[in-house]
């Protein structure tokens, strides 16, 4: 047989076998893929929802549909497990509309799924302290209505803003706390629409101008300060060397009944006895304090949870030893005068 016949024979059964192994596994690729369509309702109304423009987030992969009246959503999907995000915007309105979070199993075969999406809007918002300069890493804290969960934004940027593409529709109050000064405000979110808020800080971060009496008082504090460390030094030498300051156990301040401003009453003495650590501890914050304070505060200061705070703030209310009323919008919490006599 000659070199030529060979070779030839030997490309023919190369392509055969190419072929035939194409062939075999051409079945197994196309069964990896299946349609799977996404029946999309309002969770608010019951009513389906189309023409609407679709962002849908595949495990991280960003990708967009139009949905016409009347049509579903239909994804060829791989035969593995998802996380899917989806947000809506209908024509028109200046933010999105709604949105879904939600995580699909392993995919076997075609199927269909209903998918109810939550009505939404948007927040941005501003921190700024009362001279109006924006304040970057403002600490934020958020009391909205929760139809699903919702990362909030725990500070503000470099510009002093924050936001959030969807958020449920509903009232939302917003605080932000920088260098012990307090801002809270309340914003109505309305569907599809995009809802703007500014913080302001109940004290300045910059001061107005430049104070000549401080900072000479500052100076003249410091050259004293100088001055009697010298001399001390002189005088007392031996006395400076030898003196050793005790060493404090902790820095962190511990409050009891007897170092707090507000003197408790025998019926507050008996009654602190017999509170839980976490109830003691919002008496104890409170009983420093000189006048009623806003949840936030003592949610910040106490570093209880907010699930926390609010069922031990509603067991103290409910035994009378604190009270609360609203100034304006806001809530503010203090001691009962029945407990404190």
């Amino acid at each position: 047989m000659s070199t030529k016949i060979f070779f030839q024979k030997f490309c023919l059964v190369y392509i055969l076998s190419f072929l035939l192994s194409f062939l075999v596994l051409l079945p197994f690729t196309e069964a990896e893929i299946s349609n799977t369509v996404f029946v999309l309702y309002d969770a608010s109304t019951k009513e389906p929802v189309s023409e609407v423009l679709l962002n849908v987030e595949l495990n991280e992969e960003n990708k967009q549909y139009y949905i016409e009246k009347g049509k579903d959503l239909i994804l060829n999907l791989e035969q593995k497990d998802y996380e899917i995000k989806i947000l809506a915007n209908r024509q028109g309105t200046s933010g999105y509309d709604y949105y879904s979070s939600f995580s699909l199993e392993t995919i076997d075969s075609s199927q269909i799924k209903v998918v109810y999406l939550y009505p939404v809007g948007s927040l941005y918002g501003t921190v700024k302290d009362s001279l109006d300069n924006v304040i970057f890493g403002a600490e934020l804290n958020f009391e909205c209505d929760e139809a699903f969960p919702v990362e909030y934004p725990k500070t503000s940027d470099s510009f002093g803003a924050f936001s959030l593409d969807a958020i449920p529709v509903g009232k939302c109050q917003v605080s932000a706390m920088y260098d012990k000064s307090i801002g809270t405000r309340s914003v109505e979110v309305n569907g599809g629409s995009k809802s703007e808020v500014t913080i302001k800080l109940d004290h300045s971060r910059i001061k107005r101008g430049v104070n000549y009496f401080l900072i000479a008082g500052i100076i003249v504090v410091l050259v004293l300060a100088v001055l009697i460390y010298y001399f001390r030094k002189k005088i007392f030498p031996s006395k400076i060397e030898v003196y050793h300051a005790p060493k404090e156990a902790s820095t962190e301040k511990e409050f009891t009944i007897e170092n707090l401003p507000v003197k408790f009453g025998q019926r507050g003495q008996d009654l602190i006895k017999t509170l839980r650590d976490n109830e003691k501890r919002i008496v104890l914050f409170l009983a420093e304090q000189e006048k009623p304070v806003h949840l936030s505060l003592i949610h910040y200061k106490t570093g209880l949870s907010k699930g926390s705070l609010s069922r031990n703030i509603d067991s103290l209310e409910s035994k009378n030893i604190i009270e609360t009323h609203m100034e304006g919008k806001v809530r503010k919490i203090r001691l009962s005068e029945w407990f404190l006599g």
